[in-house]
């Protein structure tokens, strides 16, 4: 008897010790797919805990959801752990263990390309899932070539610039031209290729080659960059948790406000929430859909 009253009671410590957080939305993407504008959206619920000062640049129809000021992208910690490039100077398991205030009674919503996803991945799955009481996943996975080329493009204007999108738009032919692999793209060319700009991508760009062998076909074959991220998302998900696929060209760029309607109800029935912001939410989607048309004239010839 004595000795079942010493487990409970470590039980309970245990359980102390290791609180579970309130509720967590993530929100996967690739580049392109429109993360930071649909979490910049979906907080407008009154369930979310609202992240202040987003900011959305109308020049250029690209937004920024202003992140948590010690979390990062999970590209930023590749190589912690294995070397010492991590551009943060804390792990991972010490953003999720020691610096990440969440909200004790509403959702937190988090973006996050995932492209780092694919070391420590213990640690991630730990701090996005089994950490949390109610941790549900939305995956924007662009589902056809014409959507996922349309979206990579859109990522290509919005990152480098208008004027610059012409040099990367053609660095198919340049790799053909002069013989590059991803594997010696620095080796062979510094930061003359792909990363001569101020951005994540620039700042990373070696790591990710190296964690990340196919990043090529961001670029390449943005289809089938989408699949195997969607199925690096999917498979970070722990046994029990679920997740729901959306696709942003029904619900981000459509025409048809069917469509969207239809594609934005799944997303409120999945998560349990009223539609309370529907009507917002197709307006909002809507003007996001024109407001890039306008800007980029590639488009797309989806209705």
């Amino acid at each position: 008897m004595e000795s079942e009253i010493l487990v409970m009671l470590s039980m309970e410590r245990l359980c102390e010790s290791r609180q579970l957080r309130n509720k967590l939305l993530n929100v996967h993407y690739v580049g392109g797919n429109g993360g930071e504008f649909f979490a910049t959206m979906m907080q407008k619920h009154s369930v979310f805990e609202f992240h202040e000062d987003c900011d959305n640049d109308p020049k250029a129809v690209k937004y920024e959801f202003k992140r948590d000021q010690f979390d990062n992208l999970s590209q930023y910690y590749l190589g912690w752990g294995i070397d010492d490039e991590c551009l943060t100077n804390y792990s991972p398991k010490d953003f999720f263990q020691k610096l990440w205030v969440t909200s004790p009674d509403k959702w937190t919503l988090r973006v996050d390309h995932g492209y780092g996803y694919n070391t420590q991945t213990e640690e991630w799955r730990k701090g996005l899932y089994t950490d949390w009481n109610v941790s549900k996943t939305i995956i924007l996975n662009c589902t056809e070539l014409e959507g996922a080329t349309y979206c990579r493009d859109l990522c290509y204007q919005k990152v480098f610039t208008v004027n610059d999108y012409k040099v990367y738009q053609n660095h198919t032919q340049f790799i053909k031209d002069n013989g590059v692999t991803p594997e010696d793209n620095l080796r062979k060319w510094g930061e003359v290729f792909f990363y001569d700009k101020e951005f994540a991508l620039s700042k990373i760009g070696e790591m990710l080659w190296r964690h990340r062998p196919n990043f090529h076909n961001f670029w390449e074959n943005p289809l089938q960059f989408n699949i195997d991220l969607t199925k690096e998302y999917i498979d970070l998900i722990p046994e029990g948790y679920d997740y729901l696929e959306v696709d942003p060209m029904k619900v981000l760029h459509t025409e048809d406000d069917e469509e969207r309607e239809e594609q934005l109800i799944r997303i409120f029935d999945y998560l349990e929430l009223d539609y309370s912001i529907l009507d917002e939410c197709m307006l909002l989607c809507e003007k996001y859909m024109k407001d890039n048309r306008n800007k980029y004239k590639f488009g797309t010839q989806r209705s």
